[in-house]
C-alpha cells in the first residue's frame, strides 16, 4: 500500500512469476495481499504447515549418505551422492508430541505503526512543480546549526507516504589514529552491523531497517521506514553503540575473515591494483594493506572491546532527517541521539581530514609494482589526469569529455587493438577532487608499451573533438543533462541526493539543475579549451599519474618509484558557512 513505485524491469520480474496464482487485476498487489481476500490462502498455509507428514526433511553432511545403508543414488550432472529413507517412524512421533510453549505466536511487535497520517495536506502550501512525475525542487531547511552539532530537515508533500529517513554522522578523529585503530573500527563496525540484525529485527518485519557505516571521518547511522516508529528505532540503535556484547565466536569468525581478505589482497585483480596504489601515492592519512594485515593479525576481542568502551569521547553530529515529519517530530529525534550518546563538541582542529596531493604540473608521475601472485598472468596499466577542484564549468566539461571519449577508447585499444578484456574509463573523486582515469588490463603487451598506445589515443582525442559533427555534439550535452537531470525520482533516491551533499558538506542542493545548466551552455570551443590545458601532450598545466602493476612473468629489472611532494588541495569548502558569509 505505501510503497514506492519500482522502476518498470524491476515490476515486470517480481511480479510475473506469480502471475499464474491471481486474476488480472491482483497481479500487481496480490503477492503482498492478506486481506481482505486473503484470508482462505493464510489458512489453508497454517493447516498445511501445522501436518508434520507435509514436511521434507533434508539432511547435508559428510556422513549422511552413510547412515541410509545401500539407498545411495548420484545425482546425474554433478556427481553428487544422495539418498532417500522412511521417516514416518518419526512423523508419527511428532504427531504425538505435546505442543512445546515456545512453539507459540509471538507478542505484538511494538515497531509496527498505527498512525499513518500524512503531515503534509495543506495542498495550497504546496511548492510548485513543472510536472505531476517530477517533484518540485525542494531543499532542506537547517533546523538547528551549533557548535558541534547540525540538523538538517525535509518535510515531503509530493510522494505522500507516511515513511522518513533518517541519517546521522558522527565525526570524531578516532578511527584513523593509527592502522591497529583503524582495523579496531573496522571491525567493530562489522560486529555492530551483524548485531543490529538481531537487535533490529522486529523492526525490519514492521517494514522499518537500521544501518550503521564507518570512514575515516566517523560513524553514520541511519534509520527508515514508517515514521511513526522511527524514533523508538533509532534510540534502541544509538542506545547500543557503545554496549551491544561482542561475543567470542562472533569476534573470531570477523576477525578470521579481514585476516583473509587482507593476505590476499594481492590476489585483487591487477587493474584493481592500480586503483589501490594510486589512492596510496595521492590521499593521506592512509595505511598499506599490509600495515593492516599485521594490525589485524594483532587484535584481540579485548582490544576491540576496549575500542568499543571508550568510543565518541567527543564528536560532532551533523544529521538529516527526509520524509513524513514536521519540525518538532525532527527535533525529537535529534534529542533521541542526544540523550542516549550525550555528546562534547569536537574543537575545529580536531575535526577528521584527509588530504589529496597535486600533482606536479606538466610531469608525468609514473609507479611501478609487481603483482604478488605467481599464478597472474596479467599486467593492467591506469593513467590519471588530476582535472582538479569544482571551478567554474571544469567538473561538467570533465563529464562531457569522458562520455565523448569512453565508447572511442574501449572500440580503439579493446576491440581493434585487442590489448585486453579490460578497458574502462572513468571519473574519479576523492575529497572534492576530480580526474579522469584510463586503465587497460592486458596480457599482450607490457604496461610501458600499453602506456603507449594509451597515450596515442589521448594525442588524438583533440582530432576527435574538433571532427565531430555538430549534431553529435549536441546529442551529447542534451543526454548528459538528461542523466544529470534524473533525481529524486523516488523519497529514498531524494534522501540519499541530499544526504551526499551533506555528508560531502557541499550542501548544493541545487547542483543537478546548475550542472545541466553549465552543461548546456558548453561549446566546442569549451571543450577543445579544456583538453589543451589539461590532456593535450604540450600542455604545461597537465598533471599526470601512471601507475604500472606487472604479472610476474612480464616484471622489468627494476622498477619506477614516485615520491610526489607534499603540496595538497585545500579542505573543501563548508558550503554552508560560505552561504552564511554570502548571505551577509
Amino acid at each position: 500500500r505505501f510503497d514506492e513505485a519500482p522502476q518498470p524491469l524491476d515490476l515486470a520480474v517480481g511480479a510475473s512469476p506469480d502471475m499464474d496464482l491471481y486474476p488480472p487485476e491482483l497481479w500487481i498487489e496480490g503477492p503482498s495481499r492478506i486481506y481482505p481476500g486473503g484470508e482462505d490462502d493464510v489458512r489453508r498455509m497454517l493447516e498445511h504447515t501445522s501436518q508434520p507428514a507435509n514436511a521434507f526433511i533434508t539432511l547435508i553432511g559428510k556422513s549422511a549418505i552413510s547412515d541410509f545403508g545401500k539407498r545411495e543414488s548420484v545425482e546425474p550432472i554433478y556427481s553428487t551422492k544422495y539418498a532417500r529413507t522412511d521417516i514416518q517412524s518419526e512423523v508419527r512421533a511428532w504427531e504425538r508430541a505435546p505442543l512445546p510453549t515456545q512453539l507459540s505466536p509471538p507478542p505484538k511487535n511494538r515497531f509496527i505503526p498505527t498512525n499513518l497520517a500524512l503531515k503534509c495536506d495543506d495542498i495550497k502550501n504546496l511548492p510548485l512543480s513543472t510536472s505531476p512525475l517530477q517533484p518540485a525542487r525542494v531543499s532542506p531547511t537547517l533546523l538547528r546549526d551549533e557548535p558541534g552539532l547540525r540538523l538538517h530537515f525535509v518535510q515531503d508533500c509530493f510522494y505522500r507516504r507516511p515513511k522518513a529517513f533518517a541519517f546521522f554522522s558522527l565525526y570524531t578523529p578516532e578511527f584513523t589514529t593509527d592502522a591497529l585503530t583503524y582495523t579496531a573500527a573496522e571491525l567493530y563496525q562489522a560486529l555492530f552491523g551483524e548485531a543490529l540484525q538481531e537487535i533490529t529485527y522486529d523492526a525490519g518485519l514492521a517494514g522499518l531497517s537500521a544501518g550503521v557505516a564507518g570512514d575515516y571521518r566517523g560513524l553514520t547511522l541511519s534509520v527508515s521506514g514508517f515514521d511513526e516508529r522511527l524514533p523508538e528505532l533509532l534510540r534502541l540503535v544509538s542506545s547500543r553503540i557503545r554496549n551491544f556484547p561482542i561475543e567470542k565466536l562472533a569476534f573470531e569468525r570477523r576477525r578470521d575473515a579481514l585476516v583473509d581478505r587482507l593476505s590476499f589482497f594481492q590476489r585483487k585483480k591487477p587493474v584493481s591494483l592500480c586503483t589501490y596504489y594510486r589512492s596510496l601515492a595521492l590521499e593521506t592519512p592512509v595505511f598499506t594493506a599490509e600495515q593492516l594485515l599485521t594490525s589485524a593479525k594483532a587484535l584481540t576481542i579485548e582490544t576491540v572491546q576496549s575500542f568499543q568502551k571508550q568510543l565518541l569521547p567527543a564528536f560532532n553530529i551533523e544529521g538529516l532527517i527526509c520524509g513524513n515529519v514536521d519540525a518538532a517530530a525532527a527535533e525529537a529525534m535529534l534529542n533521541v541521539i542526544s540523550e542516549t550518546l550525550a555528546p562534547s563538541p569536537l574543537p575545529a582542529d580536531k575535526m577528521p581530514k584527509r588530504y589529496v596531493r597535486q600533482l606536479p604540473l606538466g610531469e608525468i608521475a609514473r609507479q611501478q609494482f609487481e603483482v604478488k601472485n605467481e599464478a597472474e598472468e596479467n599486467s593492467a596499466t591506469e593513467v590519471y589526469f588530476q582535472v582538479g577542484m569544482d571551478e567554474g564549468s571544469r567538473w561538467a566539461l570533465l563529464a562531457l569529455f569522458d562520455q565523448i571519449i569512453s565508447q572511442p577508447f574501449f572500440a580503439e585499444l579493446r576491440t581493434k587493438q585487442q590489448l585486453g578484456y579490460i578497458v574502462n574509463s572513468a571519473v574519479v573523486e576523492s575529497r572534492g577532487v576530480r580526474g579522469l582515469v584510463l586503465q587497460v588490463q592486458s596480457n599482450v603487451l607490457p604496461p610501458p608499451e600499453v602506456e603507449r598506445k594509451i597515450m596515442e589515443f589521448v594525442a588524438d582525442v583533440r582530432r576527435t573533438i574538433a571532427d565531430l559533427p555538430q549534431k553529435e555534439l549536441r546529442a551529447n550535452l542534451d543526454s548528459l543533462a538528461s542523466r544529470v537531470l534524473d533525481v529524486d525520482k523516488r523519497l529514498a533516491s531524494q534522501s540519499g541526493r541530499f544526504w551526499g551533499e551533506i555528508s560531502q558538506q557541499r550542501y548544493d542542493y541545487e547542483r543537478p539543475w546548475r550542472v545541466a545548466d553549465k552543461v548546456k551552455a558548453l561549446t566546442r570551443a569549451d571543450l577543445l579549451a579544456f583538453y589543451d590545458e589539461l590532456f593535450s601532450p604540450q600542455s604545461v598545466a597537465r598533471r599526470v599519474l601512471v601507475t604500472h602493476v606487472f604479472a610476474p612473468s612480464a616484471k622489468p629489472k627494476a622498477f619506477e618509484t614516485v615520491q610526489l611532494p607534499d603540496t595538497f588541495f585545500p579542505q573543501p569548502k563548508d558550503g554552508l558557512a560560505e552561504k552564511v558569509l554570502k548571505t551577509a
